[in-house]
């Protein structure tokens, strides 16, 4: 899904902003000055506000999502534990690598979740920040009522301008290290997932607000 024209223009103006100044440090409430050099600086810290990347590229068309990993991530999830069930692995991985293409779909999302997440603190995209993926994917798996696995989600760098969102899986009762990270965002919907104690980003559980 190649990026609007907006996007693009978007993408312009924060290269400039990066080039202009990388040492800005400013508390999330100053983020939303009206004019000038501040505007620029609080698009800057308001595209990165709730998530972290490091990469961005072309999606891969759904059919092909599907076909090569679907198999790959099932079987990484019956690997999480002799009592995991096969059919809860298979909706799980089905229904993780479907529910990423729908959400990028209806987010309307383009090559980069950096630019992304500029339109939607800009208010020009209703959704698409980290945790917004996190939240509609964990509602998406505890949906399919499983026994022998469990859907968790994860924070990293909490309450920092670097601050990410995902969903982690795991066996029942199992450690959240052992589990598998579920990451829409971090592609643009293209679904990365692999082992969280081998993912670059410090997960811990997130505490649901109000607990």
């Amino acid at each position: 899904m190649p990026p609007s024209d907006q996007e693009s223009t978007i993408g312009g103006i924060l290269s400039h902003w990066i080039s202009v100044d990388m040492q800005i440090n400013r508390p999330r409430a100053s983020l939303c000055p009206a004019i000038g050099l501040l505007a620029g600086l609080a698009c800057l810290l308001i595209c990165f506000s709730g998530c972290a990347s490091t990469s961005a590229g072309p999606r891969d068309q759904i059919g092909q999502v599907e076909q090569i990993e679907s198999s790959s991530l099932r079987t990484a999830l019956l690997a999480l534990g002799p009592d995991v069930a096969y059919d809860e692995a298979y909706r799980v991985a089905e229904t993780a690598l479907r529910t990423s293409s729908i959400l990028a779909e209806e987010y309307g999302v383009g090559a980069s979740p950096i630019v992304h997440n500029m339109l939607v603190n800009a208010g020009l995209r209703d959704r698409g920040l980290c945790y917004h993926w996190a939240e509609d994917m964990e509602a998406a798996l505890i949906g399919l009522t499983l026994f022998t696995l469990e859907v968790r989600q994860i924070i990293a760098r909490e309450n920092t301008i670097r601050e990410h969102n995902a969903v982690v899986v795991t066996a029942r009762n199992q450690p959240l290290s052992e589990g598998i990270v579920l990451d829409a965002w971090r592609d643009s919907g293209d679904l990365f997932w692999g082992p969280l104690s081998e993912d670059k980003y410090p997960w811990q559980e997130k505490i649901p607000s109000g607990q």
